[in-house]
């Protein structure tokens, strides 16, 4: 993936520093507190994946990003933000990396500044003026925030069976990169239907390749694509593996396993997967999504573009 993300780089290397410019004036507050706490947050962005995908997708199409491209990337990129703060609270994550003052304060901060990010994201989609955009971004905004109430219904009811489990990553991750990739054809001005379709579902894989390839790393200690396991049984952060052994294995041994989740070594935790069939199921799924993601990108003319796309797909297990 880092190899990808660099050709990406190299493809839109005016383009992002573009992105970035017109980012950071979209923040900018009169308000010393909001202003700090954003320099902060921009500082410690992510690789930005989904404003990449989504200006790639569109100079793929166009040859060119507008002004619109820029919004749409802006506007996705404000809400992955706004969900991250909010996440970071009702996950309650210990390492909050946008801690700036006091526990307490930087959770009600948080909140402020993801609710400030989400406002910030309807204004920067509405400005397009592309109802199909704001359409498709909206629809997005709210599944992904009903995700996050889904997943705490499931904490209510420890509900840890794969298929809830599927339904979290799709509305909680999997969605917004795959709306990047449906906006980026939609703000080209030159696609049409089966095109739109086909990137749309190609970030719908694409998520969920990093989500389940995240779950892998996160066992054995190597997670690239996203945060340490947390030895918290109430964050539903258990990761395929886990959730698929649990389901798998005999009911003595999952009310064993569930009795010494929070004091397990990640040792003990990598075993029991791979006990009882999470690592190698998590692997067989991992690979017909990439099948899937191939598949999605045939109608699309070969070429840098292509490549770049396809290279994200192309993870070894």
């Amino acid at each position: 993936m880092a190899n990808s993300l660099s050709e990406i780089s190299k493809l839109l290397n005016k383009e992002l520093a573009l992105f970035k410019k017109e980012f950071h004036k979209t923040l900018k507050s009169d308000i010393f507190l909001v202003d700090k706490a954003i320099q902060f947050i921009s500082a410690s962005k992510n690789s930005g994946l989904r404003s990449s995908l989504l200006l790639l997708i569109t100079k793929m199409l166009s040859d060119n990003c507008d002004q619109k491209a820029y919004k749409g990337a802006i506007a996705i990129e404000l809400l992955h933000t706004a969900m991250v703060l909010h996440s970071e609270v009702t996950d309650e994550i210990e390492d909050n990396k946008f801690r700036l003052i006091s526990k307490r304060k930087t959770n009600k901060l948080s909140i402020l500044l993801g609710d400030f990010m989400l406002s910030r994201s309807l204004v920067e989609i509405a400005s397009t003026k592309n109802l199909e955009a704001i359409n498709i971004f909206s629809k997005a905004a709210t599944k992904v925030t009903e995700s996050e109430i889904y997943a705490q219904d499931l904490l209510n009811k420890n509900n840890f069976n794969e298929e809830a489990y599927a339904k979290l990553i799709s509305d909680k991750y999997s969605l917004l990169i795959s709306a990047s990739c449906e906006l980026g054809a939609i703000l080209s001005g030159n696609s049409n239907s089966k095109i739109q379709n086909s990137l749309k579902n190609f970030g719908q894989n694409l998520g969920i390749i990093f989500w389940l390839q995240d779950d892998l790393f996160k066992l054995s200690k190597n997670s690239i694509f996203g945060k340490p396991l947390e030895k918290n049984i109430k964050e539903f952060d258990l990761g395929l593996p886990l959730v698929y052994a649990i389901q798998n294995a005999p009911q003595q041994e999952v009310e064993k396993f569930l009795a010494n989740f929070k004091t397990s070594s990640d040792k003990l935790l990598a075993n029991f997967s791979e006990k009882y069939g999470g690592f190698a199921y998590t692997y067989t799924k991992i690979y017909k999504h990439l099948s899937l993601a191939s598949e999605n990108l045939e109608n699309l003319e070969n070429g840098a573009y292509k490549t770049a796309l396809s290279g994200l797909v192309n993870i070894k297990g």
